[in-house]
């Protein structure tokens, strides 16, 4: 039922989290700030950004590293 509504969180499916989690709540909200809890509360090293901003390493804007080698 979840799923024909949209309402997956991409962040915690992709890190193998149970379906009834990830099917539980989406990344962003309308706004695209975070709205995943797990997400939420995780404070990025490299800026310190975490609740509504949060972001994993790989996608921090501060990352001197970015595999990519597009800015983000």
């Amino acid at each position: 039922m979840a799923r024909k509504q949209g309402k997956v969180c991409v962040f915690c499916r992709n890190n193998g989290e149970a379906e009834a989690t990830y099917t539980s709540h989406q990344l962003k909200d309308a706004d695209g700030k975070i709205v995943c809890p797990v997400l939420y509360i995780y404070t990025c090293p490299i800026c310190g950004a975490n609740g509504p901003n949060a972001h994993t390493i790989k996608y921090c804007p501060m990352n001197p590293s970015d595999p990519t080698g597009v800015s983000r």
